[in-house]
């Protein structure tokens, strides 16, 4: 069992660090980065099709897909170990 959840940690972990380079880099290489940093929001950039970007938006999903098993298990377990007490 630790084998597996010391796999599925750095899997998780390579996942955000792609996603992570790829948001570096999408910014790094923005030709109207003058233009989001006068209107200071985000949401605004224009990703035109960008593979790079589609590839790390796939990513993250993946990423919290994965992420979240990992974060319900130890509450399930309490909640079990309060309502099921031996």
């Amino acid at each position: 069992m630790l084998k597996v959840v010391c796999i599925a940690t750095g899997l998780v972990i390579g996942v955000y660090v792609i996603v992570a380079t790829f948001g570096y880099l999408t910014w790094a290489g923005s030709k109207n980065i003058n233009e989001l940093e006068k209107e200071k929001n985000i949401l605004l950039m224009d990703y035109q099709g960008n593979v790079p970007f589609t590839i790390a938006e796939v990513a993250l999903l993946f990423a919290v897909f994965a992420a979240a098993p990992m974060c319900m298990l130890p509450t399930k377990d309490s909640y079990e170990a309060l309502v099921y007490k031996d």
